[in-house]
């Protein structure tokens, strides 16, 4: 279900212009609105309730591993909702999620025996791209642009 909000995650961080450098005046880090306030909340209800699935088949959904991201996942998300800080760099922790979908499909793929269709080849690559761009290139900009913005970093 999560997944479910990547387009709206698309459109504040690429495509609105509330973060964009060029039209608004101010820092970044204290740029908020309504809908990503609202991604949030989504978000924190999301994890809550793969929470408590993970809880209910404790350890065969996951383990340890599991319960620490989704604590410190609501935690951070908690804390960008009550402070208004961090927005950007939030959401787009938010949209590396657009790979699960891919994740939940290879595993589903591989319990019912059908590692040899087409299917699982096709997802596999959509995979592997998605993961390229959303788990490692998204994250070298994050990381670069939050290291090139704030002097705390340096």
């Amino acid at each position: 279900m999560h997944w479910l909000l990547q387009p709206f995650l698309f459109y504040l961080v690429v495509i609105s212009d509330l973060f964009n450098e060029d039209v608004n005046n101010g820092v970044i880090i204290d740029r908020k609105s309504w809908l990503s306030d609202a991604m949030f909340g989504a978000s924190i209800g999301y994890f809550l309730i793969d929470l408590a699935m993970i809880l209910w088949y404790f350890p065969s959904l996951g383990g340890k591993e599991y319960l620490l991201h989704h604590g410190l996942s609501m935690y951070a998300i908690g804390l960008a909702l009550l402070s208004g800080k961090a927005h950007m760099y939030i959401l787009m922790v938010l949209f590396t999620e657009v790979t699960t979908p891919f994740v939940n499909l290879r595993w589903y793929l591989d319990v019912s025996g059908q590692k040899n269709c087409n299917l699982y080849l096709y997802n596999g690559v959509a995979l592997f791209i998605g993961w390229l761009v959303a788990r490692i290139i998204l994250f070298a900009y994050l990381f670069t642009h939050m290291y090139f913005r704030y002097e705390f970093l340096y």
